[in-house]
């Protein structure tokens, strides 16, 4: 979709070289003979839309938020504008003018689970993640036969520590999708880890990453760094996470999963007693940079 694939490339580019690229081609719609000086507004809106993207990614929600609403101006009905706006919003601590905005881009389009994802994202970042559920929940009623939304939800619920939930999720996406389903399994193995099920979570994770076919998998080892954190195994946490933090800064994962990654760290090198508190202290500043924009 729109939504994922801006995301990505944003991540992956400088901020300030996209943003030069998106205004070349701006101008290049706007010089078309075809078009007199007025791009469609198809064009321009998507145009207006990326850059919001842009800023939103350089963790500068203001303009963000100016560029969706200019976008929606000159385009509107758009349901990836509406989640930008959303999650801009969100950023600038406007909860509740969020919600209004994920609320309508699933009007426009009420099986869109990227737009889903994204609300529940900001819900629970927010501390309201049983609210973010909820978003999940209705694409699944207006798309029951998409396994991907009984994953995602499966790992909400695992998040928000609904283990036997998360469990009946899981298995309904492995019933969707098939049991040798990477994603699938790996919400299983997510929703036995918040049930408690450690010994099982691990087994199950390796099975996911045998049907996964590529081992830079960052979301598996951050799962795997939480378990090891609750078996208090700090060390073998620190070096899972770390692998985590490696393949996002190389993918260019959002600044949030990062920040959660080196936070973790941070707490694994404190419960490791005073020889690691220069690293946890450390650990802690560079997920706090990350979150404030300043990495």
């Amino acid at each position: 979709t729109a939504l994922t694939l801006l995301a990505a490339l944003t991540r992956q580019a400088k901020g300030s070289e996209l943003l030069k690229e998106l205004d070349r081609q701006l101008q290049e719609t706007q010089e078309h003979p075809d078009y007199g000086g007025n791009p469609p507004p198809r064009v321009k809106g998507f145009i207006e839309y990326a850059k919001g993207e842009v800023y939103l990614a350089d963790n500068n929600a203001k303009e963000a938020l100016a560029f969706a609403d200019a976008s929606l101006a000159t385009d509107p009905g758009q349901p990836s504008t509406y989640a930008l706006k959303g999650r801009s919003l969100a950023k600038l601590g406007k909860l509740e003018d969020a919600r209004a905005s994920f609320d309508e881009a699933l009007k426009i389009a009420p099986s869109s689970l990227p737009i889903a994802k994204a609300a529940y994202d900001v819900m629970m970042r927010s501390g309201k993640a049983v609210d973010g559920i909820v978003y999940l929940q209705k694409v699944i009623e207006a798309n029951p036969e998409n396994g991907m939304s009984y994953v995602e939800l499966s790992l909400a619920q695992s998040l928000a520590g609904k283990g036997k939930d998360a469990l009946a999720s899981a298995d309904k996406a492995i019933e969707k999708l098939g049991n040798a389903h990477d994603l699938a399994v790996f919400a299983k193995g997510r929703a036995l880890q918040s049930d408690g099920q450690l010994d099982k979570a691990r087994e199950t994770y390796g099975e996911a990453l045998g049907y996964h076919n590529n081992p830079d998998w960052p979301e598996l080892y951050f799962a795997l760094g939480q378990l090891r954190f609750a078996e208090k195994n700090y060390q073998d946490a620190v070096q899972t996470l770390s692998q985590a933090i490696k393949i996002w800064d190389k993918t260019g994962a959002s600044i949030d999963l990062v920040a959660d990654a080196w936070e973790l760290t941070g707490k694994a090198y404190d419960a490791m007693g005073k020889k690691h508190k220069g690293d946890a202290r450390e650990a802690f500043q560079k997920a706090d940079a990350l979150r404030r924009g300043l990495a």
